[in-house]
């Protein structure tokens, strides 16, 4: 059984080497909407099978019960040898389709739901007041 995740988006190694990127219409219009995970089993098998539904309870789990510390030391995932995926039934051309546009999230957002960017300046600049106070968070960037 193999567990594959990828974010939408990701940075090329150059991108990487410059540092992040400060201009904040360019990080809203470069993120990554959303991310998921596909556990590829052996649906004939029975064992296969309970491993992946166990694995699929596991990280509901974690997101529930979220412990910052254990998430990232003892619960850190590493992908194994790749599991050949039959890609047929996929299409290789056109739009993707949406999954769950009902939830009007990631993707299913629509224009009049996004955040505007000085909408996103205001609360930036709040989290900011607040967790200046906070001797544990770390300092704001300054420009």
């Amino acid at each position: 059984m193999t567990m594959l995740s990828r974010p939408s988006s990701t940075p090329s190694a150059a991108a990487a080497a410059a540092g992040p990127e400060t201009d904040l219409k360019t990080v809203v219009e470069g993120r990554t909407r959303e991310w998921h995970f596909h556990i590829y089993f052996l649906t004939q098998s029975p064992v296969e099978t309970a491993a992946a539904l166990a694995l699929r309870d596991a990280v509901l789990r974690l997101r529930r019960d979220a412990d910052q510390r254990r998430d990232h030391e003892l619960r850190n995932g590493w992908m194994g040898t790749p599991w050949p995926i039959y890609l047929d039934p996929l299409p290789s051309e056109g739009a993707i389709p949406l999954q769950y546009p009902e939830l009007g999230l990631g993707w299913s957002t629509s224009p009049t739901q996004e955040v505007s960017l000085e909408e996103r300046r205001r609360r930036g600049a709040e989290v900011e007041r607040v967790l200046r106070e906070d001797p544990e968070a770390a300092p704001a960037p300054e420009d």
